[in-house]
């Protein structure tokens, strides 16, 4: 790549050895903008041991990108573990300080990050000539630390939204925390030079939300799907008999997103024959209403549940399904414009896609690319139909049924395309004084 090299200085609260998706967008980000562009990276991050470790990731970071990994105070955890559950005197005490406890967790737990996150973003300004702060959350209060570190270190920034922050359903808050918040979000919008989004509708609604900045500073940038790691993960193919459904990750069961299950239930009801030639199965380690969700509807028999596995064995397990399950839910907790990042990687692996969602972006999308076997809200007999509608075709075939989703659309998600566009937008903000 010609041209005077820039540098991009990332911060993520998730990074990889972290497992967690948060880590995949910095480390594409990481590894695609110098191929397509004359930016470099830096990271700043956390040094804290992930709750999901997957060192394979950290394999394909370029060995020139720095690491930087600072320590992080989080004393809400050490109060309320997340990791297990209060019991009922633990519960009681934290409900009577909970407003005394607030401001530890005000935006998020990892607040305190800034104590060493602002120290030590300007001394790599400082050594390594960086021009852009780039800062990508949740969680929400690396946006305020990173708008510091730019303030103190003269250098535009960039703020990436993952998810929203006010505009979501996170649970109760006090009057006085959820005004606090609304503020605090528009201050740092104010000062960005740009404010990414990962859906169109996301950064319309923060748009909105920030009527006194500039409305061209609000772009969209979707999370795609990284295809060199699709191109090196095995394809073990779908198997010619049977029916596998396979589901990628989490489901938040807040959104109430099991009308899918309840249609298994139904077509197994109806063809009870077929339940030793089906298979659903959950890449990763689901929770525990998810598994009371699968034993409530009798699917336990036929469900597998892998916990948590490298990258390349989810896309291979994905990539042995009939058909992929999205569970996003359809109440009033389940955003329009939520594109989950599990959305791109089932465009990328080209299976039909059962998904139980609102009419919005997702649902959108899987009908351009024409990935969808059927978009509905909470119908289990939509989904018994399209289970049924599959295996008729499967076995009138007597293999498995092809499918390769649109190209036109799925290449605009490729990391490369998104890397270009993401190559732009620092441009820009490059030439934004600090």
């Amino acid at each position: 790549m010609t041209g005077q090299r820039r540098t991009a200085l990332i911060v993520t609260y998730a990074f990889p050895p972290n497992g967690a998706v948060g880590s995949m967008r910095p480390l594409r980000w990481c590894r695609w903008l110098p191929r397509v562009s004359a930016w470099s990276c830096a990271v700043l991050t956390v040094d804290r041991e992930p709750a999901r470790r997957d060192g394979t990731l950290l394999e394909s970071l370029p060995p020139d990108v720095p690491v930087v990994r600072t320590p992080v105070s989080e004393p809400w955890y050490r109060l309320n573990p997340p990791d297990r559950s209060p019991g009922v005197l633990r519960r009681a005490a934290l409900r009577c300080l909970a407003p005394a406890l607030e401001p530890l967790a005000t935006p998020d737990p990892q607040v305190f990050w800034r104590r060493t996150m602002v120290p030590a973003g300007c001394r790599l300004a400082r050594e390594l000539g960086v021009d852009v702060v780039v800062v990508t959350a949740p969680p929400w209060s690396s946006l305020l630390g990173a708008a510091s570190l730019a303030r103190r270190a003269r250098r535009p920034l960039v703020i990436d939204f993952r998810d929203p922050w006010t505009e979501i359903d996170r649970g109760p808050m006090s009057a006085w925390r959820s005004r606090w918040e609304r503020r605090a979000e528009r201050q740092v919008c104010a000062q960005a030079a740009v404010a990414i989004s990962t859906s169109d509708t996301y950064s319309a609604n923060l748009r909105a939300r920030c009527p006194g900045v500039p409305a061209d500073r609000f772009v969209t940038l979707h999370n795609g799907f990284d295809e060199e790691a699709f191109a090196a993960a095995p394809d073990p193919g779908v198997a010619p008999t049977g029916l596998t459904v396979v589901h990628l990750g989490s489901l938040y069961a807040r959104r109430q997103p099991f009308a899918a299950l309840a249609g298994m239930r139904r077509w197994l009801d109806t063809h009870p024959e077929r339940a030793a030639q089906f298979r659903l199965v959950f890449v990763g380690t689901p929770d525990g209403a998810t598994r009371r969700a699968v034993a409530d509807n009798g699917l336990e028999p036929v469900c597998e549940m892998t916990g948590h596995v490298p990258h390349a064995e989810a896309i291979a397990r994905c990539r042995a399904a009939d058909l992929l399950l999205l569970a996003m839910g359809d109440t009033t907790l389940t955003p329009a414009g939520w594109l989950p990042s599990k959305l791109f990687e089932y465009l990328a692996i080209h299976r039909p896609v059962l998904a139980h969602t609102v009419e919005g972006e997702a649902a959108g999308l899987l009908r351009a690319a024409g990935a969808a076997a059927v978009v509905a809200g909470c119908d289990p007999a939509a989904f018994a139909d399209a289970l049924e509608r599959h295996w008729q075709a499967k076995h009138q075939l007597g293999h498995a049924v092809p499918h390769r989703n649109l190209d036109a659309v799925v290449g605009q998600l490729r990391q490369e395309s998104l890397a270009s566009r993401l190559a732009g937008i620092l441009d820009r903000a490059a030439g934004t004084p600090a």
